[in-house]
């Protein structure tokens, strides 16, 4: 969030693999171990996934009527979870030892409605306290 904070006041893109390549420079210099865990590798193998397609999805795209909001709304959703799902695949399956047989259906409920899948989760586990 820093990096496209940063860029944005300099007037530059702030979604770029630019921008990306920076926020991993960043991270290895302040926490080099982060590279040896599945969180750093996942992570960016899903953003760069993201960004690359998006934007070209966005050239191809340029010029033209958008959809309705609808149709934006669930291809931009399956898209999504397709491709941050893909890169991140080799990564899980060698340092969890596990592949999904079949799409997981969280990315598309949180993708679709932000954070509220996080949150519905953070409920669950707030009432799971209570009633143990």
């Amino acid at each position: 969030a820093a990096v496209a904070l940063c860029a944005v006041l300099l007037e530059r893109r702030a979604i770029s693999l630019r921008a990306v390549a920076m926020a991993a420079i960043i991270i290895l210099l302040r926490r080099s171990e982060a590279i040896t865990g599945p969180g750093f590798p996942m992570s960016f193998a899903a953003t760069t996934a993201l960004v690359v397609v998006f934007n070209a999805l966005s050239q191809r795209n340029a010029g033209r009527l958008p959809k309705s909001f609808a149709w934006n709304l669930v291809t931009g959703t399956v898209i999504s979870s397709a491709v941050a799902g893909l890169p991140t695949l080799p990564i899980s399956a060698t340092h969890f030892n596990n592949i999904a047989v079949r799409p997981d259906r969280e990315p598309f409920v949180c993708a679709a409605h932000g954070d509220m899948g996080h949150s519905l989760g953070g409920a669950r586990d707030l009432f799971a306290a209570f009633w143990a």
